[in-house]
């Protein structure tokens, strides 16, 4: 599996006129259209959409944990390729609030704290070329633009950003570490009662999880389940009791606060992991979604693609260590 990810102020294999434009504060789109206006492009219109195309089919079908957050709105806008931290304010909770008769009655009054957590804002990435006499024996042919490198292409670029989010990355910014939901020091770690090789495991083990997320900091849901993928082979095996079920359907049934069940499969074997997904839990932080660059050289006759994104899960606690992230073994 492809982990090319680098720091967004080692972006290598741009042209001077590309890092130019970066550094003008455009996105990766107006550079693209900037090129294509300027025929600095070796691509028409109408095969760059085939790419473009590509990118977003391929991605969808290999984009998990990442589209779930992006279908949930848990994403902020990051301020683009310049933006190398995430942060946020780890806040302090208040006492309750008080009842009364009156508007005037002086509550508690609070102040809270605030610390600084930050997370490094990688670009993965992958590259792939194409030379000027390719892409003419395509266009005599009549033929549309071979897309398998761009598939390809996009496939390593989205297997990476889902083990990012996952398992998170060795790749630290002054101190700063990227963390995925298995390796967040804040998360909540526990065991499974037993293999999910036992149908009665699989329905305790959620109650258990669900149940440690309110515990340990009041969590309520909504949760997403992740299992891996043997595991979700197990919760496909149908109840003998005459109802029909499989555990996956009784476990949702049982669970309104639990949204969906899915398989991940850059969880190991036995791993579970149970996310609120809610804005105080986990957000993706977008500099840039994923996109095509394109640059050219030995005198216009070689084309260079770059397919990248720029973008990192930022997992939150609050100043007490608290987080709505549960992550068991041993299932």
């Amino acid at each position: 599996m492809s982990k090319n990810i680098i720091a967004p102020d080692q972006l290598s294999g741009a042209s001077y006129n590309f890092n130019r434009m970066v550094l003008a504060g455009l996105t990766l789109n107006e550079i693209k259209k900037q090129r294509l206006k300027t025929n600095a492009s070796l691509l028409r219109k109408d095969e760059w959409k085939v790419i473009d195309d590509t990118i977003v089919t391929v991605a969808r079908n290999r984009l998990h944990a990442v589209q779930d957050l992006i279908d949930r709105n848990l994403t902020k806008d990051a301020g683009g390729l310049g933006s190398l931290l995430a942060q946020y304010e780890k806040a302090s909770g208040m006492t309750e609030a008080e009842i009364s008769m009156s508007p005037i009655t002086d509550s508690e009054e609070d102040t809270q704290t605030f610390d600084i957590a930050s997370t490094p804002i990688p670009i993965v990435q992958k590259d792939f070329t194409l030379d000027i006499r390719r892409l003419q024996a395509s266009r005599r042919r009549g033929t549309s633009l071979d897309d398998s490198q761009a598939t390809e292409a996009t496939r390593k670029v989205s297997e990476a950003s889902e083990d990012m989010v996952v398992n998170g990355v060795q790749l630290t910014l002054n101190g700063n570490k990227i963390y995925g939901y298995t390796s967040f020091p804040d998360r909540i770690q526990g065991a499974a009662p037993g293999s999910w090789d036992t149908l009665s495991n699989i329905y305790t083990t959620v109650r258990l999880m669900i149940k440690d997320a309110r515990d340990n900091g009041d969590f309520r849901g909504p949760f997403l389940l992740y299992t891996a993928s043997e595991q979700w082979d197990e919760m496909m095996e149908v109840y003998e009791d005459g109802s029909g079920q499989t555990a996956r359907d009784r476990v949702l049934d049982k669970f309104p606060n639990l949204e969906d069940i899915k398989p991940l499969y850059n969880l190991e074997d036995g791993e579970l992991v149970l996310v609120q997904m809610t804005s105080d839990v986990v957000n993706l932080q977008i500099a840039e979604s994923i996109n095509t660059i394109e640059w050219n050289t030995h005198g216009e006759l070689k084309s260079h693609y770059k397919v990248m994104a720029c973008w990192v899960p930022e997992i939150r606690s609050d100043s007490k260590g608290r987080c709505g992230l549960v992550h068991y073994t041993g299932a």
